[in-house]
C-alpha cells in the first residue's frame, strides 16, 4: 500500500511546520507515522523499513508534503522507525541518532552471527527452550528490513537538534531511544513511549545491563513528561494525543496491576522468566510474541527484584525468581481480584 496519508500538524508554524505522514509496513504492527517538519533544516524523523512499498510511500510523502528533508532523526532502532537509514544516506540526508542508538545499529550491522550467541546465551539463561530461542533468533534477523548508515551523528540528550527543538531520553521502549520536544511548536514526537489506547511494550532484553532497570527508568520518563510544556503528543502510531495526560495515566495504571498479577501468578514457585511469561501470555506463540512476552515479563520481574517483593538467584545455569516472604496472600489476592476485573 505505501503511503497512506499525509497531514499538517494543526497548531505549528511559528519556526516549522510538522506533517504526519503513515506508511503501512510488512509488520504485525502494520504501519507506522513517520513526521516530516520544513524550516532550518528541514527534517524528517523516523522512516519505515526498507519494504519497496516504504520506499515509495516515504518518497511520495516527500512530495505531498512539500518537504525535502535533509537530515534524518531516528527516535530508536526497530525496522519500522529506522530500516530506512542506510537507504536515505544513500540519498543525501544525514543520519542522526542517540549514542545508544547509533551502538545499536553498528551492533546488529554486524551480521546474524554477532547478535545470535548473544540472544541465545540471554534467553537460555531465562529458561526459554530451544526450539523457542530458534525462533525469538529468526524474528531479530532484520537483515531485510534495515538499511544501516555508514556514518550517523551522534546526539546528545537534552541537546538542540534544530532551533527550538530539542533531544529527550526516552528508556523503557527500546535501547537508546529518543523523544523530541519542539518547545516553539508545542509538540512532542513520543516515538512508541506514549501511545493512544495501547501501552507501549517495556522489555528487558539482551542489550540491557546487568542491572538495569527499564521499567523504573519509563516510569520516571512519564513522571517527567509532566514536566515538559506542550500541547500534544505526536506518537509513533495512531492518532495525535491531546490529552495525553489520560493516556499516560493509564499506562501507569497498567504497569501496577501488572506487578500485582505477576505476584499473584507467581504465587510460592520458584519460576524461570519463560514460565512467568508463558502465565501471563498463554496464547504467545510465534517467535515474535515469544520474544515480546518473555522480555516484558523480565522487565517486570527486574522491577519487582528492585522493589525488594521478589529475589533473583541462578541455579543450574538459569535465573530464577520467587516472591519473597514478606509478600502476603492479602497482597496476592488483591491481585486476583483486579485481574479478575479484566484490567491486567
Amino acid at each position: 500500500m505505501g503511503l497512506i496519508d499525509v497531514r499538517p500538524i494543526e497548531g505549528c508554524g511559528k519556526l516549522r511546520r510538522w506533517y504526519r505522514a503513515t506508511i503501512s509496513v510488512p509488520l504485525p504492527v502494520l504501519n507506522v507515522n513517520v513526521y516530516l517538519a520544513d524550516g532550518d533544516p528541514p527534517l524528517l524523523v523516523d522512516c519505515a523499513t526498507m519494504a519497496e512499498e516504504c520506499r515509495d510511500g516515504l518518497l511520495a510523502a516527500f512530495d505531498a508534503a512539500g518537504v525535502r528533508p535533509e537530515r534524518l532523526v531516528i527516535t530508536h532502532f526497530h525496522p519500522d522507525h529506522a530500516g530506512l537509514a542506510g537507504w536515505l544516506e544513500g540519498l543525501g540526508l544525514s543520519v542522526a541518532a542517540s549514542a545508544g542508538t547509533v551502538e545499536l545499529m553498528e551492533y546488529y550491522s554486524r551480521g546474524r552471527d554477532s547478535f545470535e550467541q548473544t540472544i541465545r546465551t540471554f534467553h537460555s539463561k531465562h529458561g526459554t527452550p530451544e526450539r523457542a530461542v530458534d525462533e525469538i533468533c529468526n524474528v531479530s534477523d532484520w537483515s531485510d528490513l534495515v538499511s544501516f548508515p555508514r556514518h550517523p551523528i551522534v546526539l546528545e540528550p537534552e541537546g538542540g537538534v534544530a532551533a527550538g527543538l530539542v533531544l529527550v531520553d526516552a528508556p523503557g521502549h527500546c535501547y537508546g531511544g529518543a523523544c523530541l520536544w519542539d518547545k516553539a511548536e508545542g509538540v512532542f514526537l513520543a516515538n512508541d513511549q506514549v501511545l493512544g489506547g495501547i501501552t507501549p511494550h517495556i522489555g528487558y532484553e539482551e542489550h540491557w545491563a546487568p542491572k538495569a532497570d527499564p521499567l523504573r527508568e519509563y516510569k520516571r520518563f512519564l513522571s517527567k513528561l509532566r514536566g515538559f510544556s506542550f500541547d500534544q503528543i505526536l506518537p509513533g502510531h495512531g492518532e495525535e494525543l491531546a490529552q495525553w495526560e489520560d493516556e499516560v495515566q493509564r499506562i501507569e495504571v497498567h504497569h501496577s496491576l501488572r506487578e500485582r498479577s505477576l505476584l499473584s501468578l507467581a504465587g510460592d514457585d520458584v519460576v524461570t522468566a519463560y514460565e512467568i511469561a508463558r502465565r501471563i501470555f498463554p496464547d504467545a506463540d510465534s517467535g515474535l510474541q515469544l520474544r515480546l512476552a518473555v522480555t516484558e515479563a523480565m522487565a517486570h520481574l527486574q522491577y519487582l527484584v528492585s522493589e525488594g517483593l521478589m529475589e533473583r538467584r541462578e541455579e543450574g545455569g538459569m535465573f530464577v525468581y520467587k516472591a519473597n516472604a514478606g509478600i502476603s496472600a492479602l497482597e496476592r489476592d488483591l491481585a486476583s481480584c483486579q485481574v479478575a476485573r479484566g484490567n491486567n
